[in-house]
């Protein structure tokens, strides 16, 4: 089906292309934790920004004009922001923008080696492990911290139809979260890490600085038994040809290759079921076709529908 068509950000581009929109070999390396991390684009489609580490490590937040065929314009692009990363791993790299476009957000993780070992995601003066917000209409765009306490989000999503952000947070040695917020809340909240991981306290020293914030804990967390040990979010499912008990917000664990879901209801937010597909699932998205269908993605190299038995 060569004239088969996919939606990518507000342009129909023909699933028969075999050549990228864009090539960034020259400014990233993907090594371990690295390479490029997050995509987002414009209500309209006109504009793309890219979160990606450099080749010194650093992440950098790039900004791209996008024609009527889906290409970017590289002569148009504009750095916006670079973060020193002290360590090579928990580089986050999700990116939202609102329905309104006034707002970019960037999803940081806590700038990587074990522990938070400088405590920056509850460092009011670190842009590590933050939700910081861009005006992504400016050319130099000075970054505000909107929520703190991440450890390394990977990965993020926005509910169009509840405006709420799903955050699934990579636990440090014992427990995976999943975290859930209004975007009419995230300005001064906190979502723990270091001071605690998950429910559970981890520092002491931090937390008097988490205090300071508005509180989020986690809808859901588990613990690393039975193969799991980090998760990759996710999204919330709606698919009519599927029938389910509420929504789904679905997201995977990258070691165990497990597939969970949670029921979310007016009533809250619950377990309801999970299914057991391939290893490394780097995360579960929505691929915006005609059906809305859900999708695994695995580094085995699979695309993965999730459909009716």
């Amino acid at each position: 089906r060569s004239k088969s068509a996919q939606r990518m950000g507000g342009l129909w581009a023909d699933c028969g292309r075999t050549e990228g929109l864009l090539d960034m070999s020259a400014l990233t390396r993907a090594e371990g934790e690295r390479g490029l991390l997050g995509l987002a684009y414009s209500p309209d489609g006109t504009r793309a920004f890219v979160d990606y580490t450099d080749v010194s490590g650093d992440t950098v937040i790039d900004r791209y004009d996008v024609g009527n065929d889906g290409e970017f314009d590289q002569s148009s692009r504009v750095e916006l922001l670079t973060i020193t990363q002290p360590y090579s791993n928990h580089n986050g790299g999700d990116l939202a923008v609102t329905a309104d476009g006034r707002h970019l957000f960037v999803f940081t993780g806590d700038g990587g080696s074990a522990g938070d070992p400088d405590r920056d995601a509850l460092d009011p003066e670190s842009l590590l492990g933050k939700v910081l917000r861009l005006d992504p209409s400016t050319d130099d765009p000075t970054p505000e911290i909107w929520a703190v306490g991440l450890r390394n989000p990977w990965r993020v999503s926005v509910d169009p139809f509840t405006n709420d952000i799903w955050i699934a947070d990579v636990g440090q040695g014992e427990r995976e979260e999943v975290n859930v917020i209004d975007v009419g809340d995230l300005q001064g909240s906190s979502f723990g890490w270091s001071a605690r991981e998950g429910t559970r306290p981890f520092t002491a020293d931090p937390s008097d600085r988490h205090s300071a914030y508005r509180d989020v804990s986690p809808v859901f967390e588990y613990e690393h038994v039975d193969g799991d040990c980090s998760i990759s979010g996710g999204a919330v499912m709606r698919d009519t040809t599927i029938d389910t008990v509420g929504d789904w917000y679905l997201f995977s664990d990258f070691c165990s290759g497990v597939v969970r879901a949670l029921c979310v209801e007016p009533g809250g937010i619950d377990t309801c079921g999970l299914l057991a597909l391939g290893k490394v699932p780097s995360s579960v998205g929505v691929l915006s076709d005609h059906l809305d269908r859900m999708w695994v993605l695995s580094l085995d190299g699979y695309l993965v529908p999730i459909t009716a038995p």
